[in-house]
């Protein structure tokens, strides 16, 4: 699922859980905040895959490396993919 996707149906659950009518503005300002919520997450996911790659690959650090950057560089991939969504 796109987080672009998943970004709106959350909103969409927000807004259809309040009991009163939701602006557009407020709808906005819900996006922003539900994205930024996803991309902390995601980068917090991301430095624990970084750690736990090192930590197993400790012996061979060069390998490591190369896995925290791969992991790096698809967490700028999935976050460019939500910001370009908007």
């Amino acid at each position: 699922m796109a987080l672009s996707n998943l970004t709106d149906e959350t909103v969409k659950k927000i807004t259809d859980a309040l009991a009163s009518e939701v602006s557009k503005t407020d709808t906005d300002d819900l996006t922003k905040i539900v994205e930024q919520a996803l991309i902390k997450a995601i980068g917090e996911i991301t430095d624990q895959y970084k750690t736990v790659a090192v930590s197993a690959l400790g012996a061979d650090a060069d390998k490591a490396h190369k896995i925290a950057e791969e992991l790096r560089k698809a967490q700028i991939a999935i976050v460019a993919n939500l910001e370009g969504m908007r």
